[in-house]
Formats: C-alpha cells, sequence, structure tokens
C-alpha cells in the first residue's frame, strides 16, 4: 500500500470520526494535531479513530494490524500526534 493512499484512510477515518461526534470545522491537513495538547479530538474518540483505521486498512489490504500496541505507546515521540505522523506510523506497521 502506497503512503498517500494510507493518508487518505487517516483522513478520511478523522473526518468519520468528527462527523460522529458533531466536531465541526476543522481542517484536515498532514500537521492536523489528532492527540496531544492542541488535540481535536478526546481519548475514547481516538480509540474510534484507530478501529476506523484498522478495518479501512483490513478491508484495502486484507492485512490485519494492530495499530496500539507496545511499541507506539513507548515510542518517544508518539505516532498519534499528527496525520502525518500516523500514516508514516501505520506504513512501518505494514511494511513490517
Amino acid at each position: 500500500m502506497e503512503f498517500d493512499s494510507i493518508k487518505t484512510i487517516v483522513k478520511n477515518s478523522l473526518k468519520y470520526v468528527l462527523e460522529e461526534n458533531s466536531i465541526k470545522d476543522v481542517p484536515i491537513k498532514d500537521t492536523t494535531e489528532i492527540f496531544g495538547t492542541k488535540s481535536i479530538i478526546d481519548s475514547l474518540q481516538l480509540i474510534n479513530l484507530i478501529v476506523k483505521i484498522e478495518e479501512e486498512v483490513y478491508e484495502e489490504t486484507g492485512k490485519e494490524i494492530i495499530v496500539v500496541d507496545d511499541e507506539s505507546i513507548i515510542v518517544g515521540n508518539s505516532p498519534f500526534q499528527t496525520i502525518q505522523s500516523l500514516s508514516e506510523y501505520i506504513l512501518k506497521k505494514l511494511n513490517s
């Protein structure tokens, strides 16, 4: 799977979670902070986002990935900070 395809899945999944929670007028860019000090979603919404991404990746590739694992929690810079960092992390998971 190509990086741009992964990024599209992450962006569309985030849009889905935002719409589900009636969160409007949030720009969806590579640098949009998903989770952290300037987070646009809360922890429950982050879980919903991760589940949605895992489902979409499986539908597109037939490969199951687990986004939240020991590596994602221990990593110095959280992969959940931005759309860009999460997309890079998912690409790494798919290629491992």
